[in-house]
This record gives structure tokens, C-alpha cells and sequence, in this order.
């Protein structure tokens, strides 16, 4: 796993966590990008 994948995991697992605490777009744009990226790769979530 790369530094990329293991960033946008990160960020997954955290999900529900920041978008909660962090209620701005960018930051759920993020988050939705590391998802997208990581199904692509074919993680499961």
C-alpha cells in the first residue's frame, strides 16, 4: 500500500468523525475524493 492509499484510508476510517466535527465542503470534498479514489482501487469500505 502507498502513501497515497494509506492517506485516503486514513481519512475514511475518520469519515463520520470530521465530517462531523469539521462541517466545511473542502474538507467533505476530501473525503469524498479518498472514498471514490479507494473503490476505485477496490478496498472495501
Amino acid at each position: 500500500m502507498n502513501r497515497r492509499e494509506t492517506i485516503a484510508l486514513r481519512l475514511t476510517q475518520h469519515k463520520r468523525f470530521a465530517l462531523w466535527a469539521h462541517p466545511n465542503p473542502a474538507r467533505a470534498g476530501l473525503l469524498l475524493s479518498a472514498n471514490r479514489y479507494l473503490l476505485i482501487k477496490g478496498y472495501k469500505i
